[in-house]
């Protein structure tokens, strides 16, 4: 299965912020039906992994990766996966545009469109932008020992 992959401009709340979630939670999803047709498989009813990583302009954000990364999840039940209790593994990262800037990454299994729209908000100097990423989960995606 090819994972599916999700990146929009949307500045992104905490999930203690519950008298904004749910109109953040509609936007993330009116955003994502711009891609929702690349994807012929969703919502995806196996066991999955998901990937959020926060590209942010300034140094420090006083946003935590774990509340960061519940209310963005838990925007597509009936959407990308049936059900968010699919996710057995979740990755979350915050890091600077500067510091993303150095990174090297692999663009190749990305829909055009979704490359097209993430080279977008790195030139046009979007101040938030938040990539996610879901796919099957596997068992040794599970690590012990630091790595």
């Amino acid at each position: 299965m090819n994972p599916i992959f999700f990146v929009t401009n949307i500045r992104p709340i905490s999930y203690n912020n519950t008298k904004n979630k749910k109109i953040y939670q509609e936007k993330l999803t009116k955003d994502f039906n711009e891609f929702a047709g690349l994807y012929s498989n969703i919502p995806l009813t196996l066991p999955l992994y998901s990937k959020v990583i926060y590209i942010h302009k300034n140094q420090h954000t006083l946003l935590d990766v774990d509340n960061l990364s519940k209310p963005f999840v838990d925007a597509f039940p009936n959407v990308i996966y049936s059900d968010d209790n699919l996710i057995n593994h979740r990755i979350c990262s915050k890091i600077t545009k500067e510091t993303f800037s150095l990174l090297e990454f692999e663009m190749s299994n990305y829909p055009d469109k979704i490359a097209e729209k993430l080279d977008e908000y790195l030139s046009n100097g979007s101040e938030h932008i938040l990539y996610f990423e879901v796919g099957e989960f596997k068992n040794e995606m599970v690590k012990f020992g630091g790595e």
